[in-house]
């Protein structure tokens, strides 16, 4: 899979390689599109009036607020 990033988001993964918290670009990235997709299932979760994690509740609402902004 090819994905195109802006240069700004690019440089932003390469640091973070680089300064070791992840092992490659692709760790990076699918470490970003998890965290989206698990934001999404505990909304969902919070929607349906079933919270996995209670004592999260106000995170979720505050990630789910916040899609990830890549350009």
């Amino acid at each position: 899979m090819t994905v195109r990033l802006p240069d700004d988001v690019a440089s932003y993964i390469d640091e973070r390689v680089s300064e070791g918290a992840a092992g490659s670009r692709a760790e990076m990235i699918a470490r970003a599109v998890r965290h989206e997709r698990e934001t999404e299932i505990l909304a969902a979760l919070r929607d349906q009036g079933e919270a996995l994690y209670p004592d999260l509740a106000g995170l979720v609402d505050w990630a789910a607020e916040r899609p990830l902004d890549l350009e």
